[in-house]
């Protein structure tokens, strides 16, 4: 079941040397969440059409409140990916392990066909000053989270897919863009269910929303949202370097001036007498009440893996060192007093062969090489 929901459930797979994979590969790592890309239904994908070569993360929503069919084995029946997408969730708990399910309420795939606009026209999305739709998300529209039944929606959303497919935790896409009252409001529809279920997100959108910056649910607002974190690029950047140049590194190529956002990062972006704020990229004060608010991490699914960015900034340096700064960056990521968290693969040095962004590029660059556990055994 490759590329399906039921690869999750199966067990006893292994590699072609005899490493675990799959579920028992993530029983083995000892983590307690697993994060999931968009898994609902999604427009890029045309279910239909299963031969051909269309995959996508997913960051392009069209239906949020039903599994997507191209992860299910039948995508003809309805009924399908309703008890595959359970059955997947059912085998992970069984193995200890949690659901998060990576949620983009901030933008739709269509904007005048979407089933939004079809239904209130105006409504549910935010325009300009001019009427024409903002693109806070970059993607070409940004949902109005501030608005009663958008924000309805929102919550009834999260909590469908709590009480029916018992999911543990939501990362919100470009949160930004959202409003502080909308996830103080889901927190709290959650925490009457089971407080134990973890909210976080990206606290910061592709440009700038169409609502006042006080009220978004920014980095520097999460102090006005507790029990709800924020990924910190001030940790991420000042280790491998910045976002938007790839060959320019930071911290772990010796590079002086980052040894304050990492330990921003290391506190979990609390006040800290040893932190001298002036000197953190991006942020100049702390943002979070509680180390727990933030998400300590070096790489995920954006941009290029942490191998791939260590070899675009060190080129001459040996299997050998990489695989010192690949265990380097993940000790600073595991030490923070934030909460951790790693990128499929890092654990053993997974690399996408140097593309900065392979939110539709095929197998060839997206699969899990299990080669790579046997290679990298002592960073694993």
């Amino acid at each position: 079941n490759k590329g399906k929901f039921l690869a999750l459930t199966e067990q006893g797979t292994t590699s072609s040397s005899g490493e675990k994979t799959g579920i028992d590969h993530l029983k083995e790592l000892g983590i307690t969440h697993v994060h999931l890309l968009p898994s609902y239904d999604y427009a890029s994908v045309d279910e239909t059409k299963l031969d051909k070569a269309q995959y996508n993360w997913g960051y392009d929503p069209q239906n949020y409140n039903v599994p997507d069919g191209s992860y299910s084995t039948d995508p003809y029946k309805p009924d399908v990916r309703i008890r595959e997408f359970k059955q997947m969730v059912q085998a992970l708990h069984k193995a200890g392990i949690r659901v998060v399910l990576d949620v983009v309420y901030n933008h739709t795939f269509n904007t005048d066909e979407s089933n939004f606009e079809r239904t209130v026209p105006g409504y549910f999305y935010r325009q300009t000053k001019d009427g024409q739709w903002a693109n806070g998300s970059g993607c070409g529209n940004e949902t109005a989270s501030d608005r009663a039944m958008m924000r309805k929606y929102m919550i009834e959303s999260i909590l469908y897919w709590i009480n029916e497919y018992h999911i543990d935790g939501f990362r919100f896409d470009l949160m930004g863009i959202h409003d502080i009252e909308t996830m103080n409001e889901i927190r709290a529809a959650i925490d009457k269910i089971d407080p134990s279920i973890f909210m976080y997100g990206e606290g910061w959108a592709a440009s700038s929303p169409q609502l006042e910056a006080d009220r978004l649910a920014m980095k520097a607002n999460v102090e006005k949202m507790p029990r709800i974190a924020a990924f910190s690029d001030e940790m991420r950047d000042g280790l491998r370097g910045g976002w938007d140049d790839d060959t320019k590194g930071a911290f772990l190529v010796g590079e002086p001036g980052h040894e304050m956002s990492i330990k921003f990062g290391i506190v979990g972006a609390i006040e800290h007498p040893q932190v001298i704020s002036d000197s953190v990229n991006y942020s100049k004060k702390p943002w979070a009440l509680q180390p727990t608010q933030m998400i300590s991490y070096v790489s995920c699914h954006d941009d290029m893996c942490l191998a791939d960015r260590l070899k675009a900034t060190m080129p001459d340096a040996s299997v050998e060192e990489l695989a010192a700064l690949q265990k380097l960056a993940e000790t600073f990521v595991f030490t923070s007093q934030g909460v951790p968290f790693i990128f499929a693969g890092d654990e053993m040095m997974r690399d996408k062969k140097g593309v900065h962004n392979s939110y539709n590029s095929p197998d060839s660059i997206n699969t899990i090489d299990w080669k790579n556990k046997t290679a990298h055994k002592d960073v694993f």
